[in-house]
């Protein structure tokens, strides 16, 4: 009896330090949603430099906040908001401040700057500084070349899947400032103006190794970004035969006479496929009664002439040049008349399907 008495004064005591804890928690909780944050900001450049740092410190902060460094332009009142991920300043964001760097503080930059701390609450309660106007130390009489600091991508690797979010900057000063373009190496039309090349979903078409382009008017420079390659993608087909979709016959290609004999010539059906993972790739043939697909067993051979074949292909435009592309084709030995008509060559991969078709056809007298 005793001991079931000291275990129950036991359980009583820890419920009682529980609670004390809790109601603690909820008092900290609410003195700290209570309290009025010391919002500052502060605008910094360094001497004889055109290199500034903008910086939104908070003290006595709240438990669950974010913080927002926001430009308003003083011509039309446009408002900007800071983030990461952009070439023209350095973006670092900690618990209790927000600072941007910029290499060079253009006038573009100049403007009403407000910082605004916002509680993450069902109240949203907020804390905002009035503006400050902060002005660019640039002097315009003075001139620097164009010069590109640095190229960066947002990737780890040069092999990326099909639809990633892929992003370069070019990171450049000058005075004036640069006007920034990107080109692609081996493609003379590609161009894209700004300091970002964004991809938002990132395809086959867009690998690459890509430049950056700046220039001032005093002087013009550029820097090539590291290559970017696409490993997964759905499925493309294009011919291999001259003629394209279309195989016109003579006469003398076509056996009328002996259907059971087997001899080294054939006709064919070449195609490259491209893909990754390695599309399935099936042969059809169009009937009467829609398409018929063609079997690709060994007696296929035996019984109707058909060989099909699948060969790695190597490129010196490919990173990985032994995956995703390859030569297929479907060789008919001892071509006879039902062999002509319409075929279809099928890639298919879990990103999509690809297809062409080719027309057997004799030669018009």
């Amino acid at each position: 009896m005793e001991q079931a008495d000291q275990v129950q004064d036991s359980i009583v005591a820890t419920s009682r330090k529980m609670l004390i804890n809790f109601v603690f928690l909820l008092l900290v909780g609410a003195l700290c949603s209570a309290a009025k944050p010391d919002v500052k900001l502060v605008f910094h450049c360094m001497d004889g430099s055109d290199m500034c740092i903008i910086k939104c410190n908070v003290t006595a902060m709240p438990m669950d906040v974010m913080i927002h460094l926001t430009k308003t332009s003083p011509e039309n009142d446009t408002v900007y908001e800071f983030s990461d991920k952009q070439p023209q300043y350095r973006f670092s964001e900690r618990s209790n401040e927000v600072i941007i760097f910029f290499n060079t503080f253009y006038k573009k930059w100049e403007g009403y700057y407000t910082c605004t701390v916002t509680e993450n609450t069902a109240t949203h309660k907020t804390w905002t500084t009035d503006p400050v106007y902060f002005k660019s130390p640039i002097n315009e009489s003075n001139t620097a070349p164009a010069r590109i600091n640095r190229v960066e991508t947002d990737y780890h690797q040069t092999l990326v899947d099909s639809g990633e979010d892929v992003r370069f900057l070019c990171r450049v000063d000058g005075i004036p400032e640069p006007k920034v373009t990107w080109k692609k190496i081996g493609d003379k039309d590609f161009l894209s103006m700004g300091p970002v090349l964004h991809f938002p979903s990132i395809t086959r078409e867009d690998q690459g190794q890509y430049v950056c382009v700046a220039d001032n008017g005093i002087r013009k420079t550029n820097k090539t970004a590291s290559p970017i390659y696409v490993r997964t993608f759905k499925p493309a087909i294009k011919y291999i035969n001259p003629t394209g979709g279309v195989i016109t016959l003579r006469q003398d290609e076509v056996n009328y006479n002996s259907p059971e004999e087997i001899n080294m010539e054939y006709i064919e059906m070449a195609v490259i496929v491209e893909g990754y993972p390695d599309p399935q790739v099936t042969w059809w043939k169009v009937t009467e009664n829609g398409r018929e697909q063609l079997s690709e067993d060994f007696g296929s051979y035996w019984e109707r002439g058909f060989e099909f074949y699948s060969k790695p292909m190597r490129s010196n435009d490919s990173y990985y040049p032994d995956e995703g592309k390859k030569s297929n084709g479907l060789r008919i030995y001892n071509f006879s008349p039902i062999d002509l008509g319409t075929y279809v060559v099928k890639a298919e991969n879990q990103l999509g399907t690809a297809e062409l078709t080719f027309t057997m056809k004799l030669e018009s007298n």
